[in-house]
């Protein structure tokens, strides 16, 4: 159901996004290489898909959001 609601809720997805790259950059910091990788394999995968499917407005707000975070 989660699922199901993430991939309609763009908001949620952009929220995701940046707690993913959050995390990632903090792991890269700590120097914990695993967990690092795991962050980016995730990031990158749900980064990708908010490219390929996000429209109109949906995409400018993720962009303008994420772009903070760049």
């Amino acid at each position: 159901m989660a699922c199901r609601k993430l991939k309609t809720d763009y908001k949620m997805m952009t929220s995701l996004v940046i707690a993913l790259k959050r995390k990632m950059l903090e792991h890269r910091e700590k120097g914990t290489v695993e967990y690092c990788h795991l962050y980016f394999g995730l990031w990158d995968h749900l980064d990708n898909y908010c490219y390929d499917t996000l429209k109109g407005d949906e995409l400018v707000y993720f962009l303008e959001e994420t772009d903070a975070i760049n």
